[in-house]
C-alpha cells in the first residue's frame, strides 16, 4: 500500500442489518478501492501468509491520515468490519453482552477463515470503543481499548507509553530490538481573537501566503505538485516525527 493512500483513496462501505440473541445490530464493512491487480493478489492470498490487516498495522507508511475512520486512523488498517448496535437500540454496555459479543466473533472468524478484522462497538457511541480481533494462519491480533476521563501521569509522555508497549509485547529477548515511533502533534488555536499577543498573529491570508512561497520553494527542490497544492492550503499544523 502506497504512502498516503488510505487518505487519498476512495472507500466502500457496505451495511447490513441482523439480529443476534432478540438485539438488532448493523455490520458494516468497510474497504479501501484499490488497483485491480491488487484485488487479485488479495483475493488469493498465499498459503500461511501473514493477514493483510497484521502488515498494515506494522506498516509505518500510513501514521495518522488527516480524514479517515478513527478505526483507520488509530490502527492503519485498508479493511475491517465494524458491528454496532443497530438504531433506536440500547448500546452494548454489560461485561456479559460485551464477552458474548467477542466470544462469538472469535468463533465465527475461525470457522469463516476470514482474515478481515472483525471489531465490535461497545459502550456508549460518543465514546468511540472499539474491540475485536483478526485471525490468520496460526496468528492472532486483538484490537482493545481504554477510554480514560484522565490519563495518569506516567502515561502523558513518550516514555510512558513506551513502557506500556514493551509490557504488553511481553518480548522474551534481551535486550529489545529497535522499537520505531510515529508521533503527531496537533494543535488547535480555539479563539485567537481573544487573547493578547505579544505582537500581532498573521491572519489567514498571510498563512496561505507564507505557505504558497514555501510551496514554490519546495518546488525548486522537484518536489510533486500535488503535494504542493496540499501543502498551500493546510490550515492546521502537524509536526509528524519518526524515531
Amino acid at each position: 500500500m502506497g504512502e498516503g493512500e488510505l487518505t487519498s483513496g476512495s472507500w466502500e462501505e457496505t451495511t447490513q442489518e441482523i439480529s443476534f440473541s432478540d438485539f438488532r445490530f448493523s455490520i458494516t464493512h468497510h474497504c479501501l478501492k484499490q488497483e485491480s491487480a491488487e484485488n487479485e493478489s488479495r483475493d488469493e492470498p498465499e498459503e500461511d501468509a501473514c493477514p493483510l490487516a497484521m502488515q498494515d498495522l506494522l506498516c509505518m507508511n500510513n501514521d495518522f491520515p488527516p480524514r479517515a475512520h478513527c478505526l483507520v486512523r488509530w490502527f492503519g488498517v485498508r479493511e475491517f468490519v465494524v458491528i454496532s448496535p443497530g438504531a433506536n437500540c440500547e448500546a452494548v454496555v454489560s461485561e456479559s453482552k460485551c464477552n458474548l459479543l467477542l466470544s462469538s466473533v472469535s468463533i465465527a472468524l475461525a470457522n469463516t477463515g476470514c482474515q478481515v478484522p472483525l471489531l465490535v462497538q461497545i459502550q456508549q457511541n460518543w465514546r468511540k470503543v472499539y474491540a475485536g480481533e483478526c485471525q490468520g494462519p496460526g496468528v492472532r491480533s486483538d484490537f482493545e481499548m481504554v477510554h480514560l476521563r484522565k490519563a495518569p501521569g506516567q502515561y502523558t509522555h513518550l516514555s510512558g507509553l513506551l513502557d506500556v508497549f514493551k509490557n504488553k509485547i511481553g518480548c522474551p529477548l534481551t535486550p529489545l530490538p529497535p522499537i520505531s515511533i510515529s508521533i503527531r502533534f496537533t494543535f488547535v488555536l480555539q479563539d485567537g481573537q481573544q487573547c493578547s499577543w505579544p505582537q500581532q498573529p498573521p491572519g489567514a491570508s498571510d498563512l496561505y501566503l507564507r505557505a504558497s512561497a514555501h510551496a514554490q520553494c519546495l518546488c525548486s527542490s522537484s518536489a510533486s505538485y500535488k503535494q504542493l497544492h496540499s501543502q498551500s492550503h493546510a490550515i492546521k499544523c502537524f509536526v509528524h516525527c519518526k524515531k
